[in-house]
């Protein structure tokens, strides 16, 4: 038994050894998908070791030799989002976008969220020109959707308990929801821990009830041709 499970982890360290040398040497597009989703699962620390030796070890001279599907999924993973776990490399995440750009319009909305990232004034023109980007992009876009509701979440919560989840955060995160969209879903968990403290806020049992019918779907991460 113990030895199974030793050769079971030998053999999946072999695994993701393998993928992060595809992906830092080769930029193979199916292994930066493979890891991508692996590690939206929780507690998947295989997964996520190898996309952060994945970070380390990139020459970022390299980027502009790889296809823009690899460049899109790399850098989605080192926007940080996808799992607390995963080491943000906004700047690699940026060169990723910039050149995938040429062939896929969306890496626009995920460079205005990486500016949003970057703002230091809530409410300077880069700020509101980039929430306007991601707005245009929101209707077709569960990723844009998503950040769209946590914004307005935050905003929010800077200013006002939360006694009623906000029309505008309902809004832009139902879509994605309804999908089952990992990270939405893990925004709604957090909404749920945040009003659960919260004495005045009404209606948490149609909202619980609500969060209990949505199914994770992690292939929805792999928007490239979407």
């Amino acid at each position: 038994m113990v030895e199974t499970r030793i050769k079971n982890m030998q053999n999946l360290g072999i695994l993701y050894s393998g993928l992060v040398k595809k992906c830092i040497e080769y930029g193979d597009v199916e292994a930066i998908k493979f890891l991508y989703t692996a590690v939206a699962h929780p507690d998947n620390f295989s997964a996520i070791h190898a996309v952060n030796a994945v970070g380390f070890n990139i020459i970022v001279a390299k980027l502009k030799d790889f296809n823009s599907e690899y460049l899109y999924y790399l850098g989605m993973v080192f926007l940080g989002e996808i799992s607390v776990y995963i080491a943000p490399n906004l700047n690699l995440a940026k060169e990723c976008f910039k050149l995938a750009k040429l062939k896929i319009p969306k890496a626009e909305a995920r460079l205005a969220y990486l500016e949003l990232k970057e703002a230091e004034l809530l409410y300077s023109n880069i700020v509101y020109e980039n929430m306007i980007i991601l707005q245009n992009w929101a209707s077709r876009d569960l990723f844009s959707s998503v950040i769209l509701a946590k914004i307005k979440l935050f905003e929010h919560l800077k200013s006002d308990e939360l006694t009623t989840l906000p029309p505008n955060v309902l809004y832009f995160l139902t879509p994605p929801l309804k999908a089952g969209h990992p990270l939405a879903i893990q925004l709604f968990e957090e909404i749920v821990q945040i009003i659960k403290h919260e004495t005045f806020f009404s209606g948490y049992d149609s909202i619980f009830e609500q969060y209990k019918k949505f199914t994770v779907n992690y292939e929805i991460l792999l928007d490239y041709n979407t």
